[in-house]
């Protein structure tokens, strides 16, 4: 079964690391795939990606992340947009 077929917004939410520390967000996938290029949205712990024109782009960033510390933690290379902003919370704070 295809979950993919014809869906508008695949949005992902993951762990940024795996159990063994490493980035989850790869710059290739070794897993099977049920859609190639099809996720409009990431979000983890650390941040939310989003990717226009193809590329993954960094829209928003944990309070006490830095762009420099993500990076270290993503093995894919990443975009940051222009209006980078932190993550706010379910109660409408910065957790």
């Amino acid at each position: 079964m295809d979950l993919v077929t014809e869906v508008r917004n695949v949005i992902v939410g993951t762990t940024h690391l795996n159990k063994r520390g490493e980035s989850k967000l790869t710059k290739k996938c070794n897993l099977p795939l049920t859609g190639v290029g099809v996720v409009s949205m990431v979000v983890t712990v650390y941040c939310v990606m989003r990717f226009p024109k193809g590329r993954m782009t960094l829209f928003e960033i944990a309070p006490g992340i830095d762009v420099k510390d993500l990076r270290d933690a993503t093995s894919a290379s990443f975009d940051v947009h222009e209006s980078l902003s932190v993550m706010i919370g379910e109660d409408g704070k910065e957790d």
